[in-house]
């Protein structure tokens, strides 16, 4: 499901049944095989198909995360998910000739990347020799990478910054489980142990019924 807190992505789940909000070429959309939901972006036929959107909403200088489920129904040339106007240079994930299991109908590709002043746009594109098979793409996102920065996000001390548990409640079993400085984001993390059982438990208040 793309209906993420802060999600930019506009018809991220193709669910209008169209390109509504996405530009591209030799593109379709699948009516059968989503990954949640009905529909999906299928990247399908012979040469090169794509499927771009320019993303309104992010802000310069904060870091986010483009992520994308794609599968594919049979084997492909090549697949790539990128960023453009990015700090740096371009941010894109690559593979080649269906890297994916056929038991496992969809995969997640996640492409971090730090937004500038411009509007960040995403791509997707499809390379194929010959005119079968297709990648299809669904559910795609662009979130802060700092829970702290999602709008509406409820979870207090989300990502241990304070450097402690602070409005968690920890029930450790050994020594080997606190606040850690690795992160997905900022500076500090959690790290569980690595044999004993432990738990992490926070009450939300903002919440409603229904």
């Amino acid at each position: 499901d793309c209906g993420l807190l802060g999600n930019v992505v506009a018809n991220c789940g193709f669910e209008t049944g169209d390109h509504t909000s996405w530009t591209g070429s030799g593109a379709t959309v699948d009516g059968s095989d989503g990954h949640a939901g009905s529909d999906a972006g299928n990247l399908s036929g012979a040469g090169s198909s794509t499927l771009t959107q320019t993303i309104s909403g992010t802000d310069a200088g904060k870091q986010y995360d483009l992520m994308v489920w794609i599968t594919t129904t049979t084997e492909r040339d090549s697949f790539t998910a990128e960023v453009d106007n990015v700090v740096g240079t371009t941010q894109a994930f690559s593979i080649s000739a269906q890297p994916f299991d056929d038991s496992i109908p969809y995969e997640v590709i996640d492409v971090p990347f730090t937004a500038t002043a411009t509007a960040p746009a995403i791509t997707f594109t499809d390379v194929a020799s010959g005119s079968g098979g297709a990648y299809h793409v669904d559910d795609v996102s662009v979130t802060p990478s700092s829970c702290s920065d999602v709008p509406g996000n409820l979870v207090q001390n989300c990502g241990f910054e304070t450097g402690d548990t602070t409005d968690w409640t920890p029930t450790l079993s050994g020594s080997d489980a606190g606040v850690v400085s690795t992160a997905h984001s900022g500076s500090d993390g959690f790290e569980f142990g690595d044999t004993d059982f432990d738990t992490l438990t926070q009450t939300l208040a903002g919440t409603h019924d229904g």
